[in-house]
């Protein structure tokens, strides 16, 4: 999702702030009939991904798969892509997609945070190997950027229209799942008025 400045030409527009805008964005995308789909593995990935942000204040990016039925990994080589037309066309905030399990989550030691960091070491290492080097690019990427590492996604999950943040070590803890569309607003509230820069935050529910 790439968030166009005011005034600009392109479809959608977010001149108000989050509170008001969710409902207005939600029904702006239902009115395109032909949203933006880029193949990051096709040699004008970068081109496309640069013409479509032109104007943007902010890119949302959810690349590539977890899936362990879906070999085919491109957190790393897309969010190189992703980055790459960000400088190009001078847009500075990113909020990416990433995963709990990755790098410090902040999660108190649990049955749950050892099983997910094992089950991505060894029954998936392909897609902790694609998360930790899409997590390395953004990084050292120099931009506005937010690491967003949601509990595990489920789309039976009920929205709840409210999260918890885990950005520091703590004794809170977070149930195992999370709403699919609760992460969307938070990482779309983030990109429309940013709390956090520079870092990385874990997102669910208290549990």
């Amino acid at each position: 999702m790439f968030v166009p400045s005011e005034g600009t030409s392109s479809e959608i527009t977010a001149d108000v702030t989050y509170s008001e805008g969710r409902d207005r964005i939600r029904e702006a995308f239902q009115g395109i009939k032909d949203l933006p789909g880029i193949d990051v593995s096709k040699p004008d990935a970068q081109s496309q991904i640069e013409s479509r942000i032109e104007g943007c204040d902010a890119v949302i990016a959810c690349i590539g798969s977890r899936q362990p039925s879906k070999p085919e990994r491109w957190l790393g080589s897309g969010s190189e892509l992703v980055i790459s037309a960000m400088k190009a066309q001078g847009v500075s905030r990113l909020v990416m997609l990433s995963s709990m399990g990755i790098g410090d989550d902040f999660l108190p030691v649990s049955f749950l945070k050892v099983f997910w960091a094992g089950f991505l070491r060894v029954a998936i290492p392909s897609a902790h190997k694609d998360l930790l080097a899409m997590e390395k690019n953004v990084r050292s990427s120099e931009l506005d950027y937010l690491l967003v590492r949601p509990m595990g996604l489920t789309p039976e999950e009920p929205p709840k229209g409210k999260w918890d943040v885990l950005d520091k070590k703590g004794k809170t803890n977070l149930s195992a799942s999370i709403c699919k569309e609760d992460v969307a607003s938070f990482m779309l509230q983030q990109a429309l008025n940013p709390t956090y820069s520079k870092t990385a935050v874990t997102v669910g529910h208290k549990a």
